[in-house]
């Protein structure tokens, strides 16, 4: 069997139908395998992206048993305008490759597609395929795929970018002027494919004469998210030519969510929009203690633009952990486990204002024991510091737990947090972690380094 991993069939499947009609129409994808070059594990699933009756884009997702001939029926549920994806994977492939092919047909209830797979490309016989649309469709992309595979085309050179653009814009343009009698909503796809390619390259050529239609009737038109690189073209072209920049970065996301609000239609892209300039925000935001909570504040009443609730809710908690993962940020408050079962705050660690050196651990965790002779080292070395080593376990039964510290010999300030809370709040994915604190439970490590590490007495020294 030769190196085959992934195949894709891409069906542009538009409907002459009324809109009403097709709402509840079925389409049965008839899929036969010749006998080709792939094993008995390779696995086929059909993704369907379409807009619905309402002309709002959702996608489906449908596995694929194929019997002992290799036939498949699938049952599809179109909408306006479809895009049928056909993913094959052969998971005794060891050399990883893709070839796409597309397909644009007319919507006559069935379909049969039969399929070899020979000499890396996926092949199909379907005479119902071979008309005007599908061949402008195949000519097209190949035209677009011979200028994506020339040796210069990702050259970092000065000017190979806007070289490029220009060249897929114009090849664009010119594909479609002489292909004028295909389908309407086939040109428009064409167009947006070719356009991508070369906005992602230089978003300048959106303001060229070469750009043939409304930028944001392209660009805010439910067939953007057949192609996965369309929304954040229109987030670059947003941020780079409508000149939304305020005098915080707070100020910047509220002027650019306004803006989305009122001149961005599709409740899909708006989303998508406000989510992402939110996300964005997030990852840039620079914390400070003593504005945090306003900031916070603020940023409430922002998100509130975004209207999946859960969504929204998800995003502020992970906000306000950023507030305790910076540094500076206070110790999270909440209720710790003493070695003879009373529960105590964990703010009651800074009371006699010592740094604080801690160390997450759990019994079953066995880096975290390895650490523990270099740190009762340490406990011994700087036990006339203004130092405390505390050790907080995620064990998540108490009886593991004492069974360790008798195993180990641990003593001194010893805590058990059963239920991960410091992990969940403080987003820590794993053990063992030091956290190194300041007198007033200001944090000044998230991630210190670990007691078998060269670099953890030039720390401590530099604050004791």
């Amino acid at each position: 069997m030769k190196n085959i991993l992934l195949f894709l069939i891409f069906g542009m499947l538009f409907n002459c139908q009324a809109q009403t009609e097709q709402a509840s129409k079925t389409y049965n994808l008839n899929l036969s395998l010749d006998a080709g070059e792939y094993s008995e594990n390779a696995s086929w699933y059909v993704f369907l992206n379409k807009l619905d009756e309402n002309g709002m884009f959702v996608k489906e997702s449908y596995p694929v048993t194929l019997d002992d001939q290799g036939n498949a029926t699938v049952p599809l549920a179109l909408g306006d305008v479809n895009l049928v994806v056909l993913n094959f994977q052969d998971r005794n492939d060891k050399s990883p490759w893709q070839n796409n092919k597309q397909f644009f047909v007319m919507n006559k209830g069935e379909m049969a597609i039969t399929c070899l797979v020979e000499n890396r490309e996926l092949k199909s016989n379907s005479k119902e395929l071979d008309d005007k649309n599908n061949r402008a469709l195949s000519s097209f992309l190949e035209g677009i795929y011979t200028i994506v595979k020339e040796p210069g085309a990702f050259s970092r050179e000065a000017g190979v970018n806007e070289m490029y653009s220009k060249r897929f814009m114009e090849f664009t343009n010119d594909f479609i002027d002489q292909h004028a009698s295909v389908d309407k909503t086939l040109k428009s796809y064409l167009r947006l494919v070719g356009y991508n390619y070369a906005l992602l390259r230089n978003i300048q050529m959106a303001k060229s004469d070469l750009f043939k239609e409304s930028f944001y009737k392209m660009y805010t038109s439910q067939l953007m998210f057949f192609e996965y690189s369309s929304p954040q073209i229109l987030r670059r072209y947003i941020d780079e030519f409508e000149n939304l920049d305020g005098d915080t970065l707070l100020d910047n996301l509220e002027n650019k969510i306004e803006f989305v609000n009122v001149y961005i239609s599709g409740s899909k892209i708006e989303e998508w929009l406000i989510d992402s300039y939110l996300q964005d925000f997030k990852r840039r935001y620079k914390f400070d203690a003593a504005t945090f909570e306003s900031d916070l504040e603020r940023l409430k009443v922002i998100s509130q633009n975004l209207k999946d609730v859960a969504q929204r809710n998800e995003f502020i908690a992970l906000f306000e952990k950023v507030g305790l993962t910076e540094k500076g940020a206070s110790f999270p408050s909440l209720e710790l486990e003493t070695t003879d079962g009373k529960l105590v705050s964990s703010t009651s660690l800074f009371k006699d204002n010592k740094y604080i050196y801690i160390d997450l651990w759990a019994s079953w965790c066995k880096p975290c024991v390895k650490e523990i002779p270099a740190l009762k080292v340490l406990e011994k070395e700087y036990k006339d510091k203004n130092i405390e080593f505390v050790s907080i376990s995620i064990d998540a039964k108490v009886e593991n737990w004492h069974k360790a510290m008798k195993q180990y010999d641990l003593h001194g300030t010893q805590l058990l947090d059963k239920e991960n809370q410091i992990g969940n709040v403080l987003n820590i994915q794993g053990i063992p972690r030091f956290l190194f604190y300041g007198p007033k439970g200001d944090l000044i490590l998230i991630d210190a380094p670990r007691p078998t590490s060269t670099e953890i007495r030039s720390m401590l020294d530099t604050y004791l």
